[in-house]
């Protein structure tokens, strides 16, 4: 053995057939364990029982120790039978009977005969180790009667018991019977025989307990066991024996009844059901009466008409009486409650994709496997440091995980992943041993061609896959896989056979196909996958547009990333993404009250992203910048969005989620110039929240009044919201000065709804009213100022005239030649902010310039983070914060903040960092090299823009 290698090993514990699972019994049978309990529990009823006399007429009612198994075809019943065997041998006080399989049974052939036979090999067995055994005294006593001089009797009592019971089953078997009554020896003998016929089956039953008693007896005082020894015997796959059925469960009910016998039987449920239900309409004298097969079909008695009840509108109802073929499937499920408890059923599971992925033969598991013939980080698997027990202490480890939604090509019945498992193992030593092309292709044919011969699902199309999909030729060369065959209307198999093409082409490079028809395939499967299981019931899917008002901005960004990039990191993104706790992880509104946490939840799985491949991002650039796909474009400037967004303002969104549930735009699909203007007027006056919660002195005394109760009162008793400001006052008061915050729910209520009517009156104000907007221009954003309008723009660029709008716009001056910064605040209209924001916006989104991104995205962030609704104190007419606004709101910040915690979300940040520097590094990558790409032909960055310019007709988008 030492001599072998791994793969040799491995391939000879690849049994093709049932098998002895150990741990993976639960995948299959999560009851595995309780099964486990039930046998203890009868082998202490058993031993309660022991050395009473069992009431022979209750034993049939009171003592049932079978236990089933039952699963379809195919889904690792017998195995499970071989697991349990293999377990309850580890203990020398069990009698393992041998398996008993119906199917391979002759008509002549009767299950009670194999139990009466395998009883007697049992029982000859235990005589033999009575011969070879030196017993000690406790044993010769509770043996004595076995022994003549300390050498066994030749006709000991078990030996007796065992000719009896073979004989008494004899007489229950009609052609023994019929042959008694011819062949005797003289009256007396023939009288004495025939006296034993005339109840066969008690007697035959009472010698069948006596025997298995005996046995159980011997072997427990050779065995020195304090528990009772049970006797197991294993049918297996009953249900295939159609003619077997009623035989074996009335000799389970009839002989099998007894507290030291366990009877354990696999098979199909529905169709042991089927076949019991045939067993008893035989039973029935159908031709005799006149019926035929067909009639057993149709009721025999009126049908019972329900007749309309008031007020209820639905037609008359016809309840039919039973049939009696259905009167027959109700007696055979009672007649299975009877024999196989229901308590004592376990049912066998399919495998899944949770599941299928450790599949195992030993401690190979089918991702291990499929990880050393595609490696590690592949369709199938990718690999994660995480915290693992080892030695009782915590290490970290690199541990290799499934992207189980690929474990759809295999099928969830075991015979079918068996094969494909054994499939694999000579696939991977072919690898190993460096065989030639011919042969490499051959095994890899016999891979993916069992793949699909083993699936239940592919195995009904495979004529459609061969013959239109997968077009195998002699060779690798001469093989096609067609991706314009359109299999997802009607039998929806892209997933598959886009996992098929995968592997083919991974393992067979050689093997052709059309780019352009794969990335088709993969857009219309990538579009139905990316949908949540909400938005999959709801049958909704989102084509691309990024102008669209209800456009899911973070369905689009992950659409754009998983089209713009292999199909390893599109996997794994689908990976990551299913394992959202949200209803839908998508948001079309701004309002969504989950938007920090599912922008959170995907920048986190992006992150993951990036760390397994380290390349996507810059993929996604190449994409963008010189494939010129808007897909690509989009989910890089939604991924610059969510990495830029100052952390301030999200707690700010988050603590005044009670103002903004309103902040819903009436119809913006018929209105989409409003949304847009609403969106800018919502940041500018999520600024002022901060702002407002930022401001340690409180708002009536910055306004010249005082915080006395009384005196606050009094100021806001006139306002529009005075009764929703008292009540804040008043809970902040008792909440400073309570030990427990814990207000009664109708408070809590109360101040909710009065908080929507005023999010709704701000939410007015915002969308109705112009309003004012403040820039303020601190240390840090006169540095961003000063590199926007200082960049290298090259000539003739879009940067270049955006810097002269943006100038304008600013300040009000209509040359820019030299900029200066004059002022550390802007206040500007807000037509005019919203231009400059439209044109940085504009440039720092537009992945098709060469020049001025990097500088506007730095801008935009500034001027997103510093602006704010301005109150013209000179103009009272365009003050936006009017009566008690401010007091309100710093009033709800208190009350929010004492009721719930906002923590600082550091590792979001840190998230949102580790993306964006990635960012920032693969656009100076991407752009880099382009330039010396285009300096070898003697062209230049300003000639790639100006002719993406003409392609565009000059437009600044």
């Amino acid at each position: 053995m030492s001599g072998k290698n791994i793969t040799e090993i491995q391939e000879e514990e690849v049994i093709i057939g049932a098998r002895a699972l150990g741990d993976q019994i639960y995948k299959i049978m999560p009851t595995y364990q309780v099964l486990l309990k039930q046998l203890e529990g009868i082998r202490k009823s058993a031993k309660e029982l022991e050395g009473n006399e069992i009431n022979q007429n209750m034993r049939k009612q009171d003592i049932n120790n079978t236990i089933g198994i039952f699963g379809a075809r195919g889904t690792g019943k017998s195995s499970a039978l071989y697991t349990l065997r293999q377990d309850l041998n580890q203990s020398e006080y069990n009698i393992l009977l041998p398996l008993i399989e119906p199917d391979n049974f002759g008509e002549n052939t009767k299950i009670i005969g194999s139990i009466v036979g395998f009883l007697q090999a049992e029982g000859n067995e235990l005589l033999k180790s009575l011969e070879k055994q030196n017993l000690d005294q406790t044993q010769q006593r509770k043996l004595s009667t076995y022994f003549n001089n300390g050498t066994v009797k030749p006709n000991n009592l078990l030996k007796q018991i065992i000719n009896k019971t073979v004989e008494y089953h004899l007489y229950t078997e009609s052609q023994y019977r019929n042959m008694l009554s011819h062949h005797y020896e003289d009256l007396a003998t023939h009288i004495k025989k025939s006296s034993r016929l005339l109840i066969p089956d008690i007697a035959f039953k009472n010698k069948l307990n006596e025997l298995i008693c005996e046995i159980v007896h011997v072997k427990k005082v050779l065995g020195k066991s304090e528990d009772p020894v049970l006797i197991y015997i294993f049918i297996d796959d009953i249900d295939l024996k159609t003619s077997k059925t009623r035989e074996l469960m009335d000799a389970l009910l009839q002989y099998t009844n007894h507290p030291n016998i366990v009877t354990v039987l696999s098979g199909d449920y529905d169709i042991l059901t089927e076949s019991l239900t045939l067993a008893l309409l035989a039973d029935e004298p159908l031709k005799e009466v006149g019926l035929s097969a067909y009639d057993s079909l149709k009721s025999l008695g009126e049908s019972i008409v329900e007749t309309n009840k008031a007020g209820n509108d639905n037609p008359p109802r016809e309840e039919y009486l039973l049939t009696i073929l259905g009167r027959k499937a109700g007696l055979a499920h009672e007649y299975l409650k009877k024999v196989i408890p229901s308590a004592r059923r376990h049912q066998l599971v399919k495998w899944s994709e949770e599941t299928i992925p450790y599949f195992a033969f030993g401690q190979a598991t089918l991702m291990s496997q499929l990880a050393k013939l595609m490696g590690e980080q592949s369709i199938f698997s990718y690999t994660e440091l995480r915290e693992v027990f080892e030695n009782d202490k915590e290490v970290e480890r690199k541990v290799t995980l499934p992207i189980k939604k690929s474990y759809t090509i295999f099928d969830e019945r075991p015979r079918g992943i068996v094969y494909a498992y054994y499939n694999l193992v000579q696939l991977l030593k072919v690898k190993e041993s460096k065989s030639s092309e011919e042969e490499k292709f051959r095994f890899v044919k016999v891979f993916v061609d069992t793949l699909i011969f083993s699936s239940n699902k592919l195995l009904r199309f495979q004529e459609m896959i061969f013959e239109q999909f997968l077009l195998w030729g002699s060779d690798a060369k001469s093989s096609y896989i067609d991706y314009s065959v359109d299999f997802s209307r009607k039998n929806d198999l892209d997933l598959e056979l886009v996992i098929i093409g995968e592997i083919t082409t991974y393992l067979l490079p050689d093997v052709k196909y059309d780019t352009g028809a794969f990335g088709y395939v993969k857009e219309r499967l990538f579009s139905r996958l990316l949908l949540s299981k909400s938005d999959q019931k709801n049958n909704e899917s989102y084509k691309f547009d990024r102008y669209s008002w209800n456009t899911p901005r973070l369905y689009q960004m992950m659409s754009g990333l998983v089209l713009n990039t292999d199909l390893r990191s599109a996997m794994l993104m689908l990976e990551y993404m299913s394992e959202s706790l949200f209803d839908s992880y998508y948001y079309q509104y701004m309002h969504d009250a989950e938007r920090y946490q599912k922008d959170r939840f995907v920048v986190f799985n992006v992150e993951k992203l990036i760390r397994q491949y380290p390349g996507i991002i810059e993929q996604l650039y190449r994409e963008s910048l010189i494939a010129k796909q808007i897909t690509a474009n989009y989910t890089l400037n939604t991924l610059q969005d969510l990495c830029t967004v100052n952390p301030d303002f999200e707690m700010t969104e988050r603590i005044f989620q009670g103002v903004f549930r309103n902040f819903v735009p009436n119809d913006p699909k018929n209105n989409l110039k409003q949304y847009e203007d609403f969106n800018i007027k919502k940041n500018l006056f999520t600024n002022n929240l901060t702002m407002i919660r930022k401001e340690e002195q409180p708002v009536l005394e910055r306004r010249g009044g005082s915080h006395d109760l009384k005196v606050t009162f009094a100021i806001i008793s006139s306002d529009k919201f005075s009764g929703l400001a008292r009540a804040l006052t008043r809970l902040n008061k008792r909440l400073s000065t309570a030990k427990e915050h814990k207000l009664p729910e109708s408070v809590l209520q109360t101040i909710e709804n009065s908080m929507d009517k005023f999010g709704e009156y701000l939410y007015k104000k915002l969308t109705d009213e112009d309003i004012n907007t403040l820039i303020r221009i601190d240390e840090k954003g006169s540095q961003v100022l000063d590199e926007y309008f200082r960049g290298e723009a090259g000539i003739n660029t879009i940067y270049g005239r955006c810097k002269h709008i943006v100038y304008k716009r600013l300040t009000g001056k209509e040359e820019f030649f030299d900029y200066r910064i004059d002022r550390d605040e802007y206040i500007v209209n807000f037509q005019i902010f919203k231009e400059i924001i439209s044109q940085v916006e504009s440039l720092a989104q537009n992945n098709r310039v060469w020049f001025g991104q990097t500088e506007a995205i730095n801008l935009l962030i500034m001027l997103r983070s510093s602006s704010f609704i301005a109150d013209n104190i000179e103009e009272r007419n365009h003050l936006f914060f009017t009566g008690n606004d401010e007091f309100i709101l710093e009033q709800y910040y208190k009350f929010t903040t004492s009721n719930q915690e906002f923590l600082e979300d550091k590792e979001y940040e840190n998230a949102k960092k580790f993306i964006k520097e990635h960012m920032d590094a693969a656009y100076e990558k991407v752009r880099n090299q382009t330039q010396t790409e285009l300096e070898e032909y003697n062209l230049s960055l300003e000639d790639a823009e100006e002719e993406e310019q003409n392609a565009n007709g000059g437009s600044n988008a």
